[in-house]
């Protein structure tokens, strides 16, 4: 596929309301916070991991299949952002040392985090959940759903509430226009409340 035609798709998909998520990644501790907070619904779902070229082959290989694997359900969940970190730079001494007790001999880890909060999410009952290994799209859904299921039907429930208003200004505010008396598709006019201007007719589309 050319880049043409990747564009199209994008620009398409975006017409038609759909969300192309995608994993953000933050090298410092300064760009996590920054998209932990710059975040609408709140909710985020943090993947750490250990990457380097001192690494062999095989591991390195690992951890690229376990991102495509989180990246693959971050396009499936539109209310969560995805953060990565890379734990083996240097820049990102100052996270290591917050999350360090999450990690284990180097292992990657997830951890949840709302409301624009360093302080990793907890549940019900106090505490932290969290996932750690090379894991599959399975345990990495069900971790996000789990933990954030009702925060989710929140968003849901909300977005739709702001489309829904969204909806009714655009039909408002939207164009109208004027056939006269002797058109059949007459409505009262919220323009003009009063006499014979009061009425018209109103296209299926607006802005």
């Amino acid at each position: 596929m050319n880049k043409k035609a990747i564009w199209l798709l994008i620009f398409a998909a975006t017409l038609s309301g759909v969300s192309l998520a995608r994993v953000h990644h933050a090298d410092t501790m300064k760009e996590l916070v920054k998209d932990l907070r710059e975040n609408d619904s709140g909710l985020s779902f943090v993947l750490f991991y250990y990457q380097d070229k001192k690494m062999d082959r095989d591991m390195r290989q690992q951890v690229k299949d376990l991102l495509n694997e989180f990246k693959e359900v971050s396009t499936e969940e539109e209310n969560v952002r995805f953060i990565s970190v890379n734990l083996a730079r240097e820049k990102a001494e100052e996270i290591r040392d917050r999350y360090a007790r999450y990690a284990t001999d180097q292992n990657p880890f997830f951890l949840l985090f709302k409301n624009g909060s360093t302080t990793p999410f907890k549940d019900k009952s106090g505490k932290v959940p969290f996932l750690t290994g090379f894991v599959d799209q399975a345990r990495i859904r069900s971790l996000m759903n789990q933990s954030f299921e009702q925060e989710i039907k929140d968003a849901v429930k909300r977005k739709r509430k702001e489309r829904e208003e969204r909806r009714r200004a655009r039909w408002y505010y939207g164009p109208s226009f004027y056939l006269g008396w002797d058109s059949p598709y007459y409505y009262r006019s919220p323009y003009y409340p009063y006499g014979y201007y009061g009425w018209g007719w109103r296209t299926g589309w607006g802005w």
